[in-house]
């Protein structure tokens, strides 16, 4: 069973690969901030799974199972986000709380706020006034116009 921890590594073990390359325990244990010997126990565990390729001083890689659960978890974690920040949240908060959801929200419950941003970012107006009313309301607590 893939734990929410484990999702946690996959996705850091995903974006060092996009961002560095290269994979190290150190890289792994500072982005998660935690000592580098629960790393490698996490990386024995996840091998034992079929996520990662990993042995003792040689490179860690993301198997094909584990890359698209890690692809799959930073879409999920980029449009959460994207959502929040529609919403008007305020970046590290949204960072923080797309983070928690993104172990918990269903996939239809995704497909739906993924939905929500390709209307609002397809809508002909830069910022639709319904969102621009409802930034308007969570700002002042009052009604703009009449509904």
């Amino acid at each position: 069973m893939i734990t929410k921890r484990m999702e946690d590594y996959l996705r850091v073990i995903y974006e060092l690969k996009y961002y560095n390359g290269d994979i190290k325990i150190k890289d792994i244990a500072f982005k998660l901030n935690i000592k580098p010997s629960s790393v490698v126990e996490m990386l024995d565990r996840m091998k034992d799974l079929g996520l990662v390729k990993y042995e003792k001083r040689k490179r860690i890689t993301l198997t094909k199972k584990g890359e698209e659960i890690a692809k799959s978890l930073k879409v999920k974690n980029e449009s959460i986000l994207k959502f929040l920040k529609l919403l008007g949240v305020p970046h590290n908060i949204a960072v923080e709380d797309a983070h928690k959801m993104e172990h918990i929200l269903s996939k239809e419950t995704l497909e739906r706020i993924k939905d929500f941003i390709l209307y609002v970012e397809t809508c002909p107006k830069p910022i639709p006034n319904w969102l621009k009313n409802f930034r308007y309301f969570c700002k002042y607590k009052k009604l703009r116009c009449k509904c």
